[in-house]
């Protein structure tokens, strides 16, 4: 319930900073989990399965992004879209400060490996990039979570029984006393 409220107009706006977004995510986690405000943010989000918002966010401004592309569509987005991108390339990126928008979703498919999507609008289709997008960003998280287990004093005994990211069937067993 919490999430999509968090996550509306993402599409636009998500290029901005998202920490508090990311928190008010993980204290509802903690309050559903019934466990202090100081758990370690990477045993909530192990034993949810829960990703962080900003994975969801870049995939969802990625799949705008690839709809906006298309070669022939009369919608008033993708004409502000086109009018944006001219007036960058006519200031030959000298004012890429004023695009923030534009540098974020570079900065997405540079991250995912995808550089070829962005210079040359070219992949299969609208399903496979935003696909692949939300693989390969939740395989970073994925692979950071681990790393943080492994460096977390915190997290010693929890990383003894966790050994793979994802939601923990006990915790429908769990009758929580109040």
């Amino acid at each position: 319930m919490v999430k999509p409220i968090l996550m509306y107009g993402c599409k636009i706006w998500g290029y901005g900073n998202n920490n508090v977004l990311e928190n008010v995510q993980l204290k509802c986690l903690k309050h559903v989990l019934n466990v202090k405000s100081c758990t370690p943010n990477c045993i909530v989000y192990g034993g949810t399965g829960v990703k962080p918002l900003q994975i969801d966010i870049d995939t969802r401004m990625i799949s705008f992004w690839s709809k906006l592309i298309q070669p022939v569509c009369n919608k008033i987005s993708v004409i502000v879209y086109n009018i944006m991108l001219s007036r960058l390339m006519y200031n030959n990126y000298t004012n890429a400060s004023d695009f923030q928008w534009f540098k974020h979703i570079k900065n997405i498919l540079v991250k995912c490996g995808m550089i070829n999507v962005w210079e040359h609008h070219d992949f299969p289709n609208h399903a496979w990039l935003k696909k692949s997008i939300n693989t390969k960003l939740s395989d970073f998280f994925i692979n950071d979570w681990f790393s943080t287990l492994e460096i977390s004093r915190k997290c010693c005994c929890y990383k003894l029984f966790k050994d793979k990211f994802g939601f923990e069937d006990h915790l429908i067993k769990l009758h929580i006393i109040y």
